[in-house]
């Protein structure tokens, strides 16, 4: 993490609080309206004149080192180099709780292969994923940035929205530079916004429509009472904190913490220009040490002042609860203390919930003017995730806890580089776990160490094509096998009739097909391989096959060609940990400094995290970031028996169950064993 900056605040602003609200219903008295048709770019308007526009954004993945704060800082020094005396902007932070139960219902295909066994599993596994998260209240973040362009008497209607829009041009432009995909929201969408924004019984991103404004201050169905402690809306309890003084000693991403609590939250962050003039005579009213300070730092930068006032709302997971309420409370409270920041004891309710509102309204605050160099410091809108919102459970985000997804249905498929075989063989296993409980078929290409031997023990003979000893014909293929393994091939025009053979068969009963190939450099590695390898890799793109490739790390280097084609035909990659000599290898395959530093935290020498969670670094098309992946009790079970820590333990289980009933076949015995021995198994999630 970089080193602090030392923070000099010129100066404290306490904002007046807006009037309160004269009965339970009219919650946004700020609103004069929000004109146009619902596909026009959202525009705002209100009370005083003033006029807002919404952009969402993608948010920045946390970079714990100096370059990747630097590029963060850039882009928002520049953003703040747009602001005028005439506008102000918002930057809000949003989450709520991301439940995923009836997402795994729909992906985990619970009628699986029409087997009962992998019916049971894909429910298991749906139900651990979805408790695991509950467990942990996963926030599901989203991103704005509200542009303000203030009333004039000397400016038309006409003129101010030239402004506003040259504003959000600008403003964009920055935005797509830093790779943030800026997006102007509409009228229905800023409407969506507002309402989901105070509807806290609506999940986050609100598909239905929301009641339309009937009159110029009102939203009628929701209700809101303020209090002293807290406000009531829409019947849950929601606290407002105020910033009352910053840290001493600014860090990057010192609010990043407020970003990861595991309840319904909001943090908003407001910058306008700062008045140097004003400040000036206020501090002439201070001791003469800290004038003297002021004036010169004022006098000698060329850069503007900017105010900057922080609000942060919190709403408990389960309504109505106070004592969570207030443990929020006092969470966030140490959380700002240990940055050496504190908080308003008493503030105005009312005034500091509507400042969290996507309406650009700074109310009942204190705004903090600090130099435009310390101000960059502060942008809040950090991801902490990676991945994506719908797809398989893979694990969790390392800096938020979030969950990782990975979306199957979204073809090539995924690459892995890990430097031991070891670590390959469990990702490869859990992987075809996943896909299974799916509904996908899964061709294993065996590479030697048989990663999916325990799985072959539990699925049966029934529900396998063991085809190590040569490819059969297309009627040779059981048509209710989910698995099915073979060897390399050198004859690649009978593998791809093989290929061909398994969507023909499968795709009649819906199932789609994966490809695990492990080690291809390997295999493909000689003269005109490579040739073989992309015919091969351009046939399973035409039949629509997902791809899961593996290499050990010491291969990146010596099969250049193969990898490059590799790292073409895969759009998600993911590094496993790394041994310390292969540090140079996979930055190199990565080819961008900005990532390196994923590789420090994967654990230079190391391999699982006690044997059961893995560290690695996860990249898509779109996103990177840092993932711990984290199998159930019973994946661990289903994928380690073919590694000498869990082999000892699975034959005593076997023993004692065979002591107890003779009877067992041996693929009962094998779905018996992996299940007592998960029951006894610690839950991972909570190491």
């Amino acid at each position: 993490m970089p080193s602090a900056r030392k923070l000099f605040v010129f100066d404290s602003i306490h904002r007046p609080n807006l009037k309160p609200p004269e009965t339970a219903h009219d919650a946004l008295p700020q609103i004069r309206s929000i004109p146009g048709a619902d596909e026009d770019a959202g525009l705002i308007e209100l009370l005083d004149g003033s006029l807002r526009r919404i952009i969402r954004l993608t948010g920045f993945t946390i970079p714990p080192d100096q370059r990747g704060f630097t590029a963060v800082d850039d882009m928002f020094g520049a953003i703040l180099d747009c602001l005028s005396e005439k506008t102000s902007l918002q930057l809000l932070a949003i989450n709520r709780p991301l439940d995923l139960g009836e997402h795994c219902e729909n992906v985990l295909d619970l009628n699986a292969q029409g087997n009962a066994y992998l019916e049971w599993y894909a429910d298991y596994t749906r139900k651990w994923f979805s408790r695991v998260c509950e467990q942990r209240l996963v926030p599901r973040k989203s991103f704005y940035l509200i542009l303000g362009a203030e009333p004039s008497q000397k400016s038309s209607r006409e003129k101010q929205i030239a402004l506003l829009d040259r504003f959000v041009e600008r403003v964009s432009k920055i935005l797509s530079k830093a790779k943030q995909s800026p997006e102007v929201l509409t009228r229905a969408e800023t409407r969506t916004l507002i309402h989901s924004c105070m509807r806290l019984s609506y999940p986050s991103g609100l598909r239905e429509a929301p009641v339309e404004l009937m009159r110029a201050s009102t939203m009628p169905d929701v209700m809101v009472e303020n209090g002293k402690q807290f406000l009531v809306v829409d019947g849950s309890r929601v606290s407002v904190q105020v910033v009352s003084s910053l840290p001493a000693k600014l860090r990057y991403g010192w609010l990043i913490d407020l970003l990861t609590m595991e309840c319904a939250t909001s943090l908003s962050l407001h910058c306008r220009i700062g008045d140097k003039n004003a400040v000036r005579q206020r501090a002439a009213k201070t001791p003469s040490e800290t004038r003297r300070r002021a004036n010169r730092m004022i006098s000698s930068s060329d850069n503007s002042l900017i105010e900057m006032s922080f609000y942060y709302s919190i709403a408990p997971h389960v309504a109505g609860n106070d004592k969570q309420l207030k443990n929020w409370q006092t969470a966030a409270k140490d959380k700002l203390a240990s940055r050496s920041a504190l908080i308003t004891p008493k503030c105005d309710q009312f005034s500091a919930w509507t400042s969290t509102l996507p309406l650009g309204i700074d109310a009942g605050g204190i705004a903090h003017v600090v130099s435009h160099t310390d101000a960059r410091i502060n942008w809040p809108l950090y991801g902490a995730s990676c991945g994506l919102s719908i797809g398989l459970p893979m694990g969790f985000a390392a800096m938020s806890n979030e969950p990782v997804l990975y979306d199957h249905s979204k073809k090539p498929g995924i690459f892995a580089v890990g430097s031991e075989h070891s670590d390959l063989s469990f990702f490869n296993a859990l992987m075809g776990v996943r896909l299974l409980t799916a509904n996908f078929h899964v061709v294993y290409v065996e590479d030697g160490r048989n990663s999916l031997a325990s799985l072959q023990e539990v699925l049966g003979h029934e529900l396998v094509n063991d085809c190590q000893w040569g490819l059969p014909r297309k009627v040779a293929l059981k048509p209710h096998a989910v698995v099915t393994i073979v060897q390399p091939q050198q004859d690649l025009s009978t593998f791809l009739e093989f290929l061909q053979d398994c969507t023909d068969v499968y795709g009649c009963v819906n199932k789609p097909t994966a490809l695990f190939l492990p080690s291809s450099s390997e295999w493909y590695g000689g003269a005109g391989g490579a040739r073989q390898f992309k015919k091969l890799l351009e046939e399973v793109q035409r039949l629509g096959i997902l791809l899961c490739s593996s290499e050990v790390t010491s291969r990146l280097q010596s099969a250049n060609r193969i990898i490059e084609l590799l790292d073409a035909a895969c759009d998600t990659k993911v590094i496993l940990p790394q041994r310390t000599r292969h540090k140079r290898l996979v930055r190199q395959f990565l080819q961008h400094d900005r990532k390196s530093w994923a590789f420090e935290w994967l654990g230079m020498d190391s391999s699982r995290d006690n044997g059961v969670v893995i560290p690695c670094f996860m990249q898509t098309r779109t996103d990177y970031g840092l993932v711990r992946i984290i199998p159930s009790p019973m994946d661990f079970w289903l994928c380690m028996q073919n590694d000498d820590s869990g082999i000892e333990e699975m034959h005593k289980m076997k023993e004692s169950l065979r002591e107890k009933n003779p009877n067992l076949s041996l693929v009962d015995l094998a779905r018996q064993a992996v299940y007592y021995l998960g029951v006894q198994q610690r839950d991972f999630t909570r190491s």
